[in-house]
């Protein structure tokens, strides 16, 4: 059993169809869906045919109802979420007529009663996990907490350069990360050990200085350049396949679900990015932050390792 301790969002994009004129009401289409870096990796996993336990909150709104059926018809057990007397986490963004982005709110305050306490209450089941998953949309207080008091081997997602730099405090803090696995994308890795990456020597300084606070294995995802593990002793890399992405949301977490899968599987650090590498492909190719069609027999097809 996997647990997956982060948060689940209400995404909600408005598209204009034609040409995006600032502060002026656009044309478009508006889609609403469910994600959030959490509620992504675990869907991912279930996908993997993986059990997953998903620590969470939920609110008490109607999308909240939406967001709690779509994890359960997702696979994941959320018998252990919370649910507060507030408005979802939702994610609002705009973007133009070729699809960059061009405002975004995010109302996540809800996140923040993924609280210690809670955490506490259900640690004994946590540390029955082969692995505990965690995003940096915890407040760093909770991860804090779970890098003190988690047993099971962690995983960790940056999320993003601003909530990467939680990593840093509790590091000046005088504590180690205790993370057995952090994945981040160049910029994040840059934030996160100071370092500026502009070659692959770089890319050697910036994983020793993130292992040196306390992570096991560091992974760095690098898009068109591929990606890579560092485990103290050697850098392993795989490099990427040229493809033309339909939406990039969701890659990210993606890899890093199958990364959680290659470690649960025994796999190797080779092959660990390989799968990475298959399921956020098969991730870019959809619409949709978990591409509905992603399962196991279809990864272990493309990286060669089904047997009939």
């Amino acid at each position: 059993m996997i647990s997956v301790i982060g948060a689940v969002n209400v995404d909600v994009t408005a598209s204009s169809n034609s040409k995006f004129i600032p502060s002026d009401s656009n044309p478009g289409k508006v889609k609403i869906t469910v994600g959030g870096v959490g509620r992504n990796i675990a869907c991912n996993l279930s996908k993997l045919s993986q059990n997953v336990n998903f620590f969470t909150v939920f609110g008490n709104d109607d999308f909240s109802t939406v967001a709690k059926a779509n994890c359960v018809n997702s696979g994941l057990d959320i018998s252990r979420a919370l649910t507060c007397e507030s408005n979802s986490s939702y994610y609002i963004c705009v973007t133009d007529e070729i699809g960059e982005m061009r405002a975004a709110v995010a109302d996540m305050d809800i996140v923040s009663s993924i609280s210690p306490k809670y955490i506490e209450k259900e640690l004994s089941l946590i540390n029955s996990s082969e692995v505990v998953v965690i995003d940096m949309n915890l407040d760093e207080t909770t991860i804090e907490y779970i890098i003190d008091n988690v047993k099971a081997p962690i995983f960790a997602d940056a999320v993003s350069c601003k909530k990467a730099l939680k990593l840093n405090s509790i590091f000046k803090n005088g504590k180690k990360l205790n993370l057995h696995l952090l994945k981040a994308n160049e910029l994040e890795a840059e934030i996160i050990s100071g370092i500026k990456i502009e070659n692959n020597d770089d890319i050697e300084k910036v994983v020793k200085s993130i292992h040196s606070m306390g992570v096991e294995l560091v992974c760095i995802t690098r898009g068109i350049k591929g990606s890579c593990i560092y485990d103290g002793k050697e850098l392993t890399t795989v490099e990427a396949k040229p493809i033309k992405p339909v939406n990039a949301t969701g890659a990210g977490d993606s890899f890093l679900a199958a990364l959680v899968y290659s470690f649960v599987n025994n796999y190797d650090k080779k092959t660990s990015l390989e799968i990475g590498s298959a399921v956020s492909e098969i991730t870019l190719y959809s619409t949709e932050s978990v591409n509905p069609d992603l399962n196991e027999k279809t990864i272990l097809q493309k990286v060669g390792l089904y047997n009939e």
